[in-house]
């Protein structure tokens, strides 16, 4: 992994006891999503893009990373304006677009 384009960054406070591995993946989602939103952009900026963005198009990655990074709104939230702008897709990108998200 490159260091250099992913730097660490001290934890605001130690993890709480109740994050463990037994928690539902929507609760550990919307816990990840906070972690995420509390980095400045120039941190989150040089985080590489999840594998699962790599086959859609530049556009729709583009989309979709601005609907994550709306800092005020829950993970839920934004996974339903997600889903919602996936359904406004052409069928071919659509498809592979409700593949990743589901």
């Amino acid at each position: 992994m490159d260091h250099a384009r992913c730097p660490y960054v001290e934890p605001k406070a130690p993890l709480p006891s109740y994050i463990k591995a037994a928690l539902p993946n929507d609760q550990k989602m919307e816990r990840i999503d906070s972690i995420i939103c509390d980095l400045p952009d120039t941190v989150i900026d040089q985080i590489p893009d999840p594998p699962r963005l790599a086959q859609l198009p530049a556009e729709v990655k583009q989309r979709v990373k601005q609907i994550e990074r709306q800092h005020g709104k829950s993970f839920g939230t934004k996974f339903h304006e997600i889903m919602k702008y996936v359904d406004t897709l052409p069928d071919e990108t659509k498809s592979a677009a409700k593949g990743i998200f589901q």
